[in-house]
């Protein structure tokens, strides 16, 4: 009844021990042991209340632009909607087409920045000698709520202050963790030429949309997995990734990743990274699971759900990358 009644158990036990312990409460017939059921039972039903609601069919599609729900350039088959904290929801878009073109399965966080207690955090694995390592894990080591895999091991990046690859000065983006940040494109490094400012900053060869205006098209590796985000209106950030190379979901190029940040409101938007690398991590606590058909827990990862098919469409495996870009608490 627990389990009907919507409370997700294993939030707080592990399933075997959830398993012990409802078979010995079952096995009895004490008066001890009928309160201690009627008081689960109760737990239960307050906790079913108190769950997040997740929006399916009509009402998750409800959630996207009008051009994405069914227009000439797209047809949205199913969809997916929760908020994972205040300021913060999540969008999952089933596609039987986007900009003409065959399938796709999308992942977005939608951030308003200035009302979420979250920051973001760019993590780069090598400072302190460390390796490449999976974006879950990572998420897991710095508490982060949410995250995404970041840029090529080769570009320009700083952490913490400290300049770990001073190469590759194009466009991308540098944050504090005072939640000041920018986009900016490769002219900012006339006036920022050691990122002064910032504490951290990562660059991207595809910075394809800045102050409304969309500079970058075409394919780049052609229909691909890939990691984008971009900022709307009012400090509104948006976290997503597409799937790829699969029957199920195609993938996108550099211009339809633009075109899609631009159906949102974003005037800035940039592809981080692709392929078998693209990886969202969401920490199981804030989303239920089966939100969607490719949630799957990655191995070597007990705290985050991975949002998408990773390395090679094959749910649980997961490649280890040089950086990250998380979200991290900045309260309780």
């Amino acid at each position: 009844v627990a389990m009907a009644n919507g409370w997700r158990v294993r939030k707080y036990l592990p399933d075997y021990a959830t398993q012990r312990v409802l078979r010995w409460l079952l096995e009895g017939g004490s008066e001890m042991k009928n309160l201690i059921v009627l008081t689960l039972l109760v737990a239960a039903a307050v906790a079913a209340h108190a769950e997040k609601a997740v929006l399916s069919g009509a009402e998750a599609i409800a959630k996207f632009p009008a051009n994405l729900r069914d227009s000439n350039d797209a047809k949205l088959e199913d969809a997916r909607w929760c908020e994972l904290l205040p300021g913060v929801e999540y969008f999952y878009g089933k596609f039987s087409k986007l900009y003409n073109k065959g399938k796709e399965d999308v992942s977005v966080i939608r951030v308003d920045y200035k009302k979420a207690k979250v920051r973001m955090k760019f993590v780069d694995n090598r400072v302190n000698g460390g390796g490449n390592q999976k974006t879950s894990v990572v998420a897991g080591k710095y508490k982060a709520l949410f995250g995404i895999n970041c840029t090529f091991p080769q570009w320009y990046s700083k952490m913490e202050g400290k300049v770990v690859v001073d190469a590759h000065k194009e466009g991308g983006l540098a944050m504090n963790d005072d939640k000041t940040y920018e986009f900016f494109n490769s002219s900012w490094w006339k006036t920022h030429p050691n990122a002064e400012g910032y504490t951290d900053v990562f660059t991207t060869e595809a910075l394809g949309l800045l102050n409304g205006k969309q500079t970058l098209g075409g394919t780049g590796w052609g229909a691909a997995p890939y990691t984008f985000m971009g900022e709307a209106t009012n400090n509104v950030l948006y976290i997503c990734v597409v799937d790829g190379r699969t029957p199920r979901s195609q993938g996108m190029g550099y211009g339809t990743v633009h075109t899609f940040l631009r159906e949102f409101g974003c005037f800035n938007g940039m592809c981080i990274d692709g392929g078998g690398s693209t990886t969202m991590v969401v920490r199981k606590d804030l989303l239920p699971a089966n939100v969607n058909e490719i949630q799957h827990t990655s191995e070597g990862s007990s705290a985050h759900w991975t949002m998408n098919h990773t390395i090679d469409n094959i749910l649980g495996r997961e490649r280890k990358v040089c950086n990250q870009l998380l979200f991290v608490a900045t309260g309780n």
